[in-house]
């Protein structure tokens, strides 16, 4: 058997050095001479490369504080993923082969995709890994139900500290027995809604998903906005809150009290494949709960987002919204306008130019231009509040219609000029797409632009469109009004019809 060598000689060419140092391994046989051709073995050919060297404070995760309120910050951690930063690259018999040879944690999304999101309780508990706990109020807590416990948790995230005898008398229940309360997800979403809204500091969105296709996803989105999330589990008999993912796969819970309460403890890592996310009929056969009825259904989330700080004073101009001078609400009066942060509500959007009005034609549909006016009840995909996109920044709206939650936007790609709307929560994923601004004149006609685009909504011939509709579409915003296109991209409000219920 003859057998090979191998030298490696180390060498620095100029087109490696931005990398760090490159090692070249030939193989040669021991017996003979070196020869320029023939000592080089052309089965095995190795590089070795550096592609980056990470500093000795090379971050593993990213912290953001997360105002809830009452001056209390949680923190929002992102656990970031990792990329390779020594490489081997060999000829193996003509083809080239890759390995990795060391990885280290790397926060550029872009390049390795996050694999954890944590909401912690403080800063403290975010240096200490100590992960968020229970609501437990103490000697005095006693079972009323998983919904009612579930309600208890999130307020506790969000500053509010209230005995689970006043949650569950603010939520809607159904009594089986001392130890079995079951909450529809309805019920449960309606009954957090209000108690946010009346004891938390802020304004609150608290929504409803059934049929989720990927439960991690959603869930581990609102997690990297410091949002916990509530999902059904177990069959449909009970509710967890998540304030925490991991992996792709886990979800950090909590649950009870400790304290010799019933059920599953608190403060556990499970399987999301493991967490019966659908509906078991036979699970509360003793409530007679029904498939479907009041949100039990499968894959089932209820999700909560903070959109901002408690309403502003009453706003006596009907014209200005809020304190952003950005934002143009034509109303006829000032009880059109909302107080949920200075957002405009129940509004037709209409094509200065032609007149043709914007019309939402549902779920992941277009969004069109037409002349078939009106609101509710005949035409609620033209009724549309304005809401202050939060992780945007000031000055930035979700279009959002008034009736469901589906938001205008671009498609994922950004390419087509094509308008759709879309669920709000994939906004979550992607906040640029859902983000418009007003541009134009105060109080009269306007343009609104899209963040993820830079584009603006333009009418193709709205002024044509006696009947039926055509597709709304972005362009590049004109310039000025010596544009001949200027025209086709304002806007005005339009209280068309009956305000939508």
């Amino acid at each position: 058997m003859r057998t090979r060598k191998i030298r490696c000689l180390g060498f620095l060419p100029f087109a490696f050095a931005a990398f760090g140092a490159v090692i070249s391994c030939v193989a040669i046989a021991p017996d003979q001479p070196l020869d320029p051709i023939d000592s080089v073995d052309q089965d095995l050919l190795c590089e070795t490369t550096v592609l980056r060297t990470p500093g000795p404070t090379n971050p593993s995760y990213l912290d953001k504080s997360i105002d809830v309120g009452f001056g209390i910050n949680r923190v929002a951690r992102t656990t970031c993923g990792s990329s390779c930063v020594k490489q081997k690259e060999c000829i193996v018999k003509g083809e080239s082969v890759t390995t990795c040879l060391e990885w280290a944690p790397d926060c550029n999304a872009q390049v390795a995709q996050p694999i954890g999101f944590t909401d912690y309780a403080s800063a403290a508990d975010a240096a200490s890994f100590t992960l968020f706990p229970e609501n437990n109020e103490g000697p005095s807590w006693h079972y009323l139900g998983c919904g009612p416990q579930a309600a208890m948790n999130i307020l506790n995230y969000y500053g509010v500290n209230k005995p689970i005898d006043q949650v569950y008398r603010m939520m809607n229940t159904i009594y089986i027995k001392s130890d079995a309360i079951a909450t529809y997800p309805d019920d449960l979403r309606d009954g957090i809604q209000v108690m946010l809204n009346s004891f938390a500091d802020g304004a609150f969105a608290v929504t409803r998903h059934s049929g989720v296709d990927n439960v991690y996803g959603l869930v581990a989105g609102h997690l990297a906005y410091g949002w916990p999330s509530i999902v059904l589990v177990n069959g449909g008999d009970h509710y967890y809150t998540v304030l925490a993912a991991a992996g792709g796969n886990s979800f950090y819970v909590i649950d009870y009290p400790s304290n010799g309460a019933p059920g599953p403890q608190p403060g556990k890592w499970v399987d999301v494949n493991n967490l019966e996310l659908s509906i078991n009929p036979f699970k509360q056969a003793g409530a007679a709960l029904a498939l479907g009825v009041g949100g039990w259904l499968d894959n089932t989330v209820i999700t909560i987002e903070r959109t901002g700080p408690k309403p502003p004073p009453q706003i006596d101009n009907p014209f200005l919204c809020g304190i952003n001078n950005s934002m143009y609400c034509c109303a006829s009066n000032p009880s059109q306008v909302s107080l949920l942060s200075g957002r405009c509500e129940n509004q037709n959007i209409r094509f200065d130019f032609g007149g043709a009005g914007v019309e939402s034609l549902g779920y992941n549909g277009p969004a069109v231009q037409t002349k078939e006016l009106g609101g509710c009840p005949d035409h609620p995909g033209q009724k549309f509040d304005f809401i202050p996109d939060t992780p945007s920044g000031a000055g930035w709206y979700r279009i959002m219609r008034h009736d469901v939650r589906l938001c205008l936007a671009p498609r994922s790609n950004r390419s087509s000029p094509d308008i759709y709307t879309i669920d709000c929560t994939d906004c979550l994923l992607d906040p640029d797409r859902c983000a418009w601004k007003f541009t134009g004149r105060p109080n009269s006609v306007f343009k609104l632009q899209n963040k993820a685009t830079s584009k603006c909504l333009y009418s193709d011939n709205g002024e044509v469109f006696d009947n039926g509709n055509g597709p709304l579409h972005q362009q590049n915003c004109a310039a000025d009004n010596s544009d001949a296109n200027f025209k086709r991209e304002l806007f005005f409000f339009d209280d068309f019809g009956q305000p939508c219920p």
